[in-house]
C-alpha cells in the first residue's frame, strides 16, 4: 500500500500535459490520399491538387512544417510506399489523350526529387491499365500491381521493378477482379490480396510471388459460402512463418462477418479463422498488424442495435486464441469508422479512424490501448466541421508520437490535413496554486465505478485514461491496478485512489 500512496503523491503534485501537438492544413491539396513514415517523425503526404492531372507530395518534419513539396504531373497516383533510404514510390496510371492509359510508378528521392518512371502497357488495348498498390522489399526490388488488359478484358497484373533504375524485371497476370494491397516478406517475396470471381460471387484471393519467375508461388481463395461477395481489406506478414488477412465474409445471406484468416507463408495452407458477427447486424474487418511478440491485433467495425457503429479491436495469439476484444462505442446511433492499427515501440496498441460527434459531424479519432486491452486514452480532432483520417493514414513513429492524415473542412473549404499528438500523455509540473489537494481516500471497484461527482481518471504515469460522470461508469475494460480520480469537490480540486480489481 505504501508503494501505491507514493505513486499517487507524485501524480497529485503534477498537471496533465496537453496531448495535441500540431495540425497542418493546405488548400492546394484537396485531401491526403496516402501517408508514409520516413522515421523520426518525418512523414510524407500524397494527394490530388485542384489542378487536373497534378498530384502534390509534401514532406513534413516532426514539428509539422513542410520541409519540401513536389508537384507530380501526368500520373494519377493512387497510393505510395516508403522504400530503402527513405525513397518514395507512387503508383497509379498515366493518361494518354487519344490512346489507352498505362499503369505507372514514379520513384522519388527521400526529399521529393524524381528518380525514374516505370510505364506498363499491357499487350491489349484498353483504358483500364493502372497500379493500385505498391511495396518495396528493401532488397532492391519494388512490386506494383493493379488492373491491366491482358486478354482483351481486365485482369490483375503484378510487376517487379528494379528499385535502382526502374528497369522491368518480371510480370505475372491473374484472372482476378482486383488487387487491393501488397506486403513483402523477410526473404523479399511479395504477398497480395484481391478479389476473384467464382462464377456466382466474389471470393477473397491471396497470392505469393518471388518477383523473378513468370508464375506465382501459390494462389488461394476464401469463400464464405452464402452466395454473396466476400472481400479482404488488410494484410500482414508475421515473423512466425504465417500470413494474416482480414476482411469481410458472408456465411449467411445479408450478414457480414469480421474475419481474420491465418495461412502458411510457405504454401498458402489455411490454419485458422477468427470471426465476429454472430450477434451483430454487420461486422467488417479493416486492418491487421502483428506485434514483435507474434500476437495479432485486428481492427474493424461492428454495427450495434442502436443503429450506430462501434470500432472493434481483437487481440489474438498466433494460434488463433482470443486474448481480448475491445469496443469503442460513440453512443446511441453515432458511428465510428476504422482506418488503421499499429503497435508502438512501447507495446501500446493504436487504432486510427473517425467518429461522429454530438453534432453528428465527423472527427478524426485515435484510441490507445495497453497490450492487455486496457484503455489508456482516446482523442478526437474537431476542426470545426467534418474531419476524416483516410485509409492507411495513421502510424506511431520511432519518435514516440502519433501521426495521421486525411481531410478537414473549415466552413465550405475542404483542405488536406495532417495531425500529430503525443502517444503517451506525460506529466508536467504546474504552479503550486494549481496543484490538487492530497489524496484523501481509496475506492475499490469491480467493473462499475459509481460516483456522485464527475472527474477524470489517470493511470500511474499521469496518462489520461477516461472522463467519468456522475452515476455508473463502466470501467471493465481498464487493466487491473491503481488509478487516480481527479474531481472538483467543494469548489477545489480533489483526488482519490481508484483500485480496479
Amino acid at each position: 500500500m505504501k508503494r501505491i500512496v507514493l505513486v499517487v503523491s507524485v501524480i497529485a503534485a503534477a498537471a496533465l500535459a496537453q496531448e495535441f501537438r500540431w495540425v497542418w492544413t493546405d488548400t492546394i491539396g484537396r485531401y491526403v490520399e496516402w501517408q508514409g513514415d520516413q522515421g523520426s517523425g518525418n512523414t510524407v503526404l500524397l494527394g490530388p491538387t485542384t489542378t487536373v492531372e497534378q498530384w502534390q507530395v509534401v514532406g513534413l518534419s516532426s514539428g509539422g512544417s513542410a520541409s519540401w513539396t513536389s508537384l507530380v504531373d501526368t500520373i494519377k497516383a493512387e497510393v505510395g510506399c516508403i522504400g530503402a533510404s527513405g525513397n518514395i514510390y507512387l503508383a497509379g496510371r498515366r493518361h494518354f489523350w487519344g490512346s489507352d492509359d498505362n499503369a505507372e510508378i514514379v520513384a522519388l528521392s527521400s526529399t521529393g526529387q524524381e528518380r525514374w518512371r516505370f510505364l506498363y502497357d499491357s499487350p491489349h488495348s484498353g483504358d483500364d491499365d493502372y497500379f493500385t498498390c505498391v511495396a518495396d522489399n528493401q532488397q532492391g526490388m519494388v512490386f506494383a500491381g493493379g488492373m491491366v488488359t491482358a486478354n482483351s478484358y481486365p485482369d490483375v497484373g503484378l510487376s517487379s521493378i528494379d528499385a535502382a533504375n526502374g528497369g522491368h524485371i518480371d510480370s505475372v497476370t491473374l484472372d482476378w477482379n482486383g488487387l487491393f494491397k501488397l506486403a513483402c516478406g523477410a526473404s523479399g517475396e511479395v504477398y497480395g490480396i484481391g478479389s476473384s470471381w467464382n462464377g456466382t460471387d466474389e471470393d477473397w484471393a491471396i497470392l505469393r510471388w518471388d518477383g523473378h519467375s513468370g508464375v506465382t508461388d501459390w494462389t488461394k481463395t476464401l469463400h464464405g459460402g452464402a452466395g454473396m461477395n466476400d472481400e479482404p481489406h488488410g494484410l500482414a506478414v508475421g515473423n512466425d512463418g504465417n500470413v494474416y488477412v482480414i476482411g469481410q465474409v458472408q456465411f449467411v445471406m445479408d450478414r457480414n462477418w469480421f474475419c481474420v484468416h491465418q495461412m502458411s507463408a510457405a504454401n498458402g495452407g489455411a490454419n485458422w479463422d477468427f470471426t465476429i458477427g454472430d450477434s451483430a447486424p454487420g461486422a467488417f474487418g479493416v486492418d491487421i498488424t502483428v506485434g514483435d511478440d507474434n500476437n495479432i491485433y485486428a481492427l474493424g467495425e461492428v454495427e450495434n442495435s442502436s443503429g450506430g457503429q462501434d470500432l472493434v479491436i481483437a487481440a489474438l495469439t498466433s494460434g488463433g486464441a482470443v486474448r481480448w476484444i475491445y469496443y469503442y462505442r460513440p453512443g446511441g446511433n453515432r458511428w465510428a469508422w476504422a482506418k488503421a492499427i499499429k503497435v508502438g515501440n512501447d507495446g501500446s496498441i493504436y487504432a486510427f479512424g473517425d467518429c461522429s460527434n454530438s453534432s453528428y459531424n465527423s472527427d478524426m479519432l485515435m484510441v490507445c490501448l495497453t497490450s492487455e486491452g486496457g484503455l489508456r486514452w482516446t482523442y478526437q480532432y474537431d476542426g470545426g466541421s467534418d474531419d476524416y483520417i483516410h485509409p492507411d493514414c495513421g502510424f506511431c513513429s520511432s519518435d514516440g508520437k502519433l501521426y495521421a492524415a486525411g481531410t478537414t473542412k473549415e466552413g465550405s473549404v475542404t483542405k488536406s490535413a495532417a495531425i500529430s499528438v503525443n502517444s503517451l500523455i506525460g506529466i508536467q509540473e504546474g504552479p503550486v496554486s494549481s496543484r490538487p489537494s492530497a489524496v484523501t481516500r481509496t475506492t475499490l471497484v469491480r467493473g462499475v465505478l459509481r460516483l456522485d461527482v464527475a472527474g477524470t481518471l489517470f493511470d500511474s504515469r499521469g496518462c489520461k485514461v477516461a472522463d467519468v460522470s456522475v452515476g455508473a461508469n463502466d470501467v471493465s475494460r481498464l487493466a487491473p491496478g491503481a488509478y487516480i480520480l481527479r474531481t472538483r469537490e467543494t469548489g477545489s480540486a480533489g483526488s482519490r485512489v481508484v483500485v480496479v480489481k
